[in-house]
């Protein structure tokens, strides 16, 4: 667990699967779909509804849910049209844990900035 699986939007920000829960849908059959829209990769077998990270911002509560054994080689490809950019992974030690963040170096040229929807779960 020392790589993680990033998608980046058309506005350059970096950042986990994620989508709205839609009216009625269970928390742990969204991930799953949204993984698969934006990633192509199906998780449910496995995804553990136990194994997860909480975040709260303005709020908001957000529900991050951790996947190992996911196929390093798959060929990523979102399934959505004008969402997701590009598909990376990423080592954790690379990763800022805030803007201003010096200890680490941008990657692809990218600001620390364009990782801040991950800031509060690298913490």
């Amino acid at each position: 667990m020392k790589e993680i699986l990033l998608v980046q939007g058309f506005r350059n920000q970096w950042g986990f699967p994620k989508g709205k829960v839609n009216k009625e849908e269970d928390e742990l059959l969204c991930a799953i779909r949204e993984v698969l829209e934006e990633t192509g990769y199906d998780t449910k077998d496995l995804i553990n509804k136990d194994h997860y990270i909480e975040s709260s911002q303005n709020d908001r509560v957000t529900r991050l849910y951790i996947i190992v054994g996911v196929e390093r080689a798959f060929s990523f490809k979102p399934r959505t049209a004008y969402e997701i950019k590009e598909i990376g992974w990423f080592s954790l030690d690379e990763l800022p844990e805030h803007r201003k963040d010096l200890t680490v170096t941008p990657r692809h040229g990218y600001s620390n900035a364009n990782f801040y929807t991950v800031f509060s779960y690298v913490r």
